[in-house]
């Protein structure tokens, strides 16, 4: 699997990006939708050299949903079916 993001061009691999979201919409990683987002918002904290998040939002209800999906518990089997899936890489300190 290769990161949807290109550092180096500053372009994202559309192709990558859509297999991932396949394998989401096909439920090959079970979640649900609040889940997904509270596990896209929290993923960098998962490395411990992280110490802060730039979220944009346009109003005050996307800044409610955002902070509800940083306080939504995500399940320890979902990080590891993101894994698993190739959807994520877990960074080898963590591991």
């Amino acid at each position: 699997f290769r990161h949807p993001i290109d550092n180096s061009k500053r372009t994202i691999d559309n192709s990558a990006m859509c297999r991932s979201i396949k394998k989401l919409r096909n439920n090959e990683v079970p979640a649900t939708a609040e889940e997904v987002q509270a596990a896209a918002l929290q993923f960098p904290f998962r490395a411990q050299a992280v110490a802060g998040l730039l979220v944009s939002m346009r109003n005050t209800r996307e800044l409610h949903q955002n902070l509800d999906w940083m306080r939504l518990p995500v399940p320890n089997n979902l990080w590891d079916d993101l894994e698993f899936s190739g959807l994520v890489r877990v960074p080898k300190a963590m591991a």
